[in-house]
């Protein structure tokens, strides 16, 4: 096992496997967090390069939401809507935040993170169109 610094995230990536098992995930992220240097070049590389290994997947879909989208529900903060195929299981939504984190059970908020969730990803761009520019600001990142 490989040493990891402080605060660092290490995040193991297994090749795409197709699984019935396997959970959705569909992800929206606002450009800014292609763009914002953390880490330094070469840590964003390598994460860019995690999130286009992880797309491939055939549970996963990414989106990023452009600058171009403007003023959208969402702005205040992330969050994470958590759905289950049973019933008896109700809808979640995690939010995390300066404050502490929360869990939303809540039927009205959930349908409202919903709608928010659903006009955030009609706003974002396809999960091809949103693959190239992951992958366009990787290369410039080696090229640059």
């Amino acid at each position: 096992m490989a040493a990891q610094r402080p605060g660092s995230v290490k995040v193991l990536v297994q090749p795409p496997k197709l699984s019935l098992e396997a959970p959705e995930l569909c992800t929206v992220v606002d450009e800014a967090v292609l763009c914002r240097p953390i880490g330094g070049p070469r840590v964003m590389y390598e994460q860019l390069e995690a999130l286009l290994i992880a797309s491939r997947r055939l549970n996963v879909s990414l989106h990023v939401l452009p600058y171009e989208a403007g003023a959208r529900a969402g702005l205040e903060g992330a969050f994470t809507l958590l759905s289950f195929a049973e019933e008896i299981d109700p809808d979640v939504v995690y939010v995390e935040g300066t404050a502490g984190n929360i869990y939303v059970e809540s039927a009205e908020q959930v349908e409202r993170c919903k709608l928010a969730f659903e006009r955030i990803r009609k706003s974002a761009l396809s999960s091809d169109d949103s693959l190239q520019m992951i992958n366009e600001t990787k290369e410039a990142l080696y090229h640059g």
